[in-house]
C-alpha cells in the first residue's frame, strides 16, 4: 500500500509538472501573438490611410464602423424600404443634393428575432395544416383568438426603419421616417419640420404640412387591398397607428415601388419599378414636399401681412390708387363658422375639399354705409388649388326698413361679383400663383367700391363717383365694369357675351379646383367659357 501511494505521488508530479511546461509554452506564445498584434496595428493603421484616396475614387467612402453598421442593417432592411434606400441613395449621388441625408435605424437584434419567430411560425403553420381539425366549435375559438391577437400585431412595425431629411428653404428641414407595416404590407411616413417656419395658427402646424401633397391623398386608406381587408375585419382604421408611426400616404407606397403615384390606378408593373421610373417618381415627391415648404412659407407670410396691416398689403397690385372700401379685419375661423354663413352652393363647394383652412375678411364701406363679408375657403395645395371666397353685403338701412343682407342667393349683383373674384380676376393672375389670395382679396375691395358707386341699392343716394369709368354697364344684365386698366385708371366693362348665371351655373355644379401638373385653375367648362368669350 505504501509503495502504491509513492507510484501515485511521482505520477502525478510527473503531471504537473508536464503541465506547467505546457502552460509556460502557451504564455509565451500568447506574449509573441500580442507583439506580432501589436505591430500589426500600426500597419494596419498605414493600409487605411494609403487606402483612402482609393476608396473615395471608387466612391465607397469610408470603411467606418458606421458604414458597417449600415451595411448590416441593409441586410435586415424589409424589401420595400430597402429599395427605397438604394433609390433614395443613388438620387442624392447623382443629383448632388447634399441637403439630403438618408440613414437606416432600428434595433437589428430585435429584426433577427423577429425573422427566426416568423420562420418558426411558418413551419408550425405548415405542421397545422396537415391536422384535421372537426371542432366547430374549436374552430371559432380559435378564429376568436387570432383575431384579438392580431389587433396587437397588425399595427406593428418592422423593427429597421428608414430616416430622410430633406433640407428646404430658409434653413427648413423636413425629417422623414418611413416604417414598414409587415401585416397591412404598407409603409407609413411619419415627419417632423424643424427650422425657422414662420407660423400662423393651423397653416403651419406640422402635422398637415404635407397633406393633400398629392391629389385625393390624404393617407388616411389602405393602398394595399390585403391590409384594408385586414383593417375592416378588425374595425381597425389608420388614427389607431397613425400618431406612432405615421399614415400609408400614396405617394410614399409608389416611391417604394409597391403601388402607382396616380389615385384609382393598377399596380404599378415590373417596367414601371425599374431603376429610372422610380428615380422619376422619387425626384416628383421630393420636388412636390420643396414646393409645399416654399408655398406654405410664403402663404403665411402673406396672412401676417393681411393680419396686422391688411390694406398695405392690397395696394401693392394693381388696384385703383384711391379705394373707399377698407379691409378692417382679418382673422382665421373654423370649417363650422364658414359652412353657416355661406350659401348652400357654396357649401357643397367648400365640403369636396378636406383640410382646408377658413378665413374672413370684414371689410367696409363707411361712406355707402356697406358691411361685406368674404368668407375664405383655402385648400392645403394653394396655390396649386386656388382660394373660394363667398360674399355677402349687408346694407345699413334707415328706421323703417332696417339692414339688409346681400348675397349669391338673392342678389345678382353679389353673384357676379362674386363670380368676378373667383373665376375673371384669377384667370388673369395665373402668372404668380403664389400672392393669388392677396390679389382676389384686393380685387374684391376694389370692386366693392364699384358696387357702391354704380348700383343705387348700394350707393345711398350719392351721385358723386369715386372712380372713373368707360362705360357704366354692359348687356343685357347690365354687368358692372369690375376689369380695371392700370394704364387709363379706369374701370372697364366686361366684354363679354356670357350670361353670368350661365358661369355661375358651371362653376358650381363641378368641383372648383381642378388640379394639374402645370398647377390649377377653375374648372375646364369656365375657364374655357371665359377664354372664348375673351372676358377681361
Amino acid at each position: 500500500m505504501k509503495r502504491f501511494n509513492q507510484f501515485t505521488d511521482f505520477s502525478l508530479l510527473d503531471t504537473l509538472t508536464e503541465q506547467e511546461g505546457r502552460r509556460n509554452v502557451l504564455i509565451s506564445s500568447i506574449n509573441g501573438k500580442e507583439q506580432r498584434l501589436k505591430s500589426l496595428r500600426s500597419k494596419i493603421s498605414q493600409l487605411m490611410t494609403a487606402a483612402k484616396p482609393v476608396q473615395e475614387a471608387l466612391g465607397v467612402g469610408n470603411a467606418s464602423a458606421s458604414s458597417a453598421e449600415q451595411r448590416s442593417l441593409f441586410s435586415l432592411l424589409p424589401h420595400d424600404l430597402s429599395v427605397l434606400y438604394v433609390q433614395a441613395e443613388a438620387y442624392r449621388d447623382i443629383m448632388e443634393d447634399t441637403s439630403m441625408q438618408v440613414v437606416i435605424r432600428g434595433d437589428a437584434n430585435e429584426a433577427l428575432r423577429l425573422r427566426r419567430q416568423r420562420r418558426d411560425e411558418a413551419e408550425e403553420k405548415e405542421k397545422s395544416d396537415d391536422d384535421d381539425v372537426s371542432d366547430n366549435e374549436g374552430r371559432h375559438s380559435v378564429v376568436s383568438d387570432r383575431l384579438e391577437l392580431n389587433k396587437k400585431t397588425v399595427t406593428q412595425p418592422h423593427p429597421i426603419y428608414l430616416k430622410i431629411d430633406i433640407g428646404c428653404q430658409d434653413d427648413v428641414k423636413v425629417a422623414l421616417k418611413l416604417y414598414y407595416l409587415p401585416e397591412l404590407r404598407v409603409t407609413c411616413m411619419k415627419y417632423k419640420i424643424t427650422g425657422k417656419l414662420p407660423t400662423y395658427g393651423g397653416v403651419s402646424s406640422h402635422e398637415n404640412l404635407l397633406d393633400g401633397l398629392f391629389p385625393g391623398d390624404d393617407g388616411m386608406e389602405c393602398s394595399n387591398p390585403i391590409g384594408a381587408a385586414k383593417l375592416q375585419q378588425l374595425k381597425i382604421g389608420v388614427d389607431a397607428f397613425a400618431n406612432k408611426y405615421g399614415r400609408p400616404y400614396r405617394f410614399v407606397q409608389a416611391i417604394t415601388g409597391s403601388a402607382s403615384l396616380m389615385p384609382g390606378a393598377a399596380p404599378p408593373t415590373e417596367a414601371e419599378t425599374s431603376g429610372v421610373q422610380l428615380a422619376d417618381v422619387l425626384h416628383d415627391v421630393i420636388k412636390a414636399i420643396r414646393d409645399r415648404v416654399s408655398s406654405r412659407v410664403k402663404l403665411v407670410r402673406q396672412l401676417l401681412a393681411l393680419e396686422s396691416t391688411p390694406m398695405d398689403a392690397l395696394c401693392s397690385f394693381n388696384v385703383p390708387l384711391k379705394m373707399m372700401t377698407h379691409v378692417t379685419s382679418f382673422k382665421m375661423i373654423d370649417q363650422e363658422t364658414f359652412m353657416a354663413s355661406v350659401t348652400q352652393g357654396m357649401r357643397a363647394l367648400a365640403q369636396q375639399e378636406g383640410g382646408a383652412f377658413y378665413f374672413l375678411a370684414v371689410l367696409e364701406n363707411k361712406g355707402a354705409d356697406l358691411k361685406i363679408n368674404g368668407h375664405i375657403m383655402l385648400p392645403p395645395d394653394y396655390p396649386k388649388q386656388i382660394p373660394l371666397i363667398a360674399v355677402s353685403i349687408t346694407k345699413t338701412g334707415g328706421k323703417e326698413t332696417g339692414p339688409q343682407t346681400f348675397n349669391a342667393a338673392n342678389s345678382h349683383v353679389v353673384k357676379a361679383l362674386e363670380t368676378y373674384v373667383n373665376v375673371s380676376c384669377v384667370n388673369e393672375l395665373l402668372t404668380d400663383m403664389d400672392s393669388v389670395l392677396t390679389r382676389q382679396l384686393a380685387t374684391l375691395v376694389s370692386r366693392c367700391d364699384v358696387i357702391a358707386d354704380l348700383v343705387p341699392q348700394f350707393s345711398n343716394g350719392n351721385t358723386h363717383k369715386q372712380h372713373l369709368y368707360s362705360r357704366s354697364s354692359r348687356g343685357r344684365d347690365d354687368d358692372l365694369p369690375f376689369a380695371y386698366s392700370p394704364s387709363t385708371r379706369k374701370m372697364g366693362s366686361l366684354q363679354s357675351k356670357v350670361d353670368v348665371d350661365t358661369i355661375h351655373n358651371e362653376v358650381t355644379s363641378t368641383p372648383v379646383m381642378i388640379y394639374t401638373k402645370d398647377g390649377c385653375s377653375f374648372c375646364t367648362r369656365a375657364k374655357e367659357l371665359l377664354n372664348k368669350e375673351k372676358i377681361e
